[in-house]
């Protein structure tokens, strides 16, 4: 491989790496209500930083997409929502809506 392909692939292996290890983090992105300015819930967004250093999603993701990690990316994104709102409800406190977004072939699943 060109040194491009190469340090793409290593890329990839980190990532595939992450994925397997639920080194996947999430951030979740507030969300309004136009009406009232009231909390409406949240967005879940992935986040990767490897070394300390974010990756930007738009690079991951496409990567994720191109390299079949994408299915696995999701799941651990959803399962990483699904424990945060468990914590929130074991603490008593109200669940708020938290969207994730679903590639194509989890939603065919």
């Amino acid at each position: 491989l060109a040194p491009r392909g190469q340090r793409e692939m290593q890329f990839v292996q980190r990532l595939r790496q992450a994925v397997d290890d639920d080194r996947i983090g999430v951030e979740l992105q507030p969300k309004f209500r136009v009406a009232d300015g009231g909390l409406a819930g949240f967005e879940a967004l992935a986040r990767w930083a490897p070394c300390g250093e974010p990756v930007p999603p738009s690079r991951f993701i496409n990567l994720a997409e191109r390299y079949g990690l994408i299915e696995a990316l999701g799941d651990r994104v959803l399962a990483r929502v699904l424990r945060i709102q468990r914590g929130w409800l074991d603490q008593g406190l109200r669940v708020p809506r938290v969207a994730v977004n679903l590639s194509a072939p989890q939603v065919q699943r």
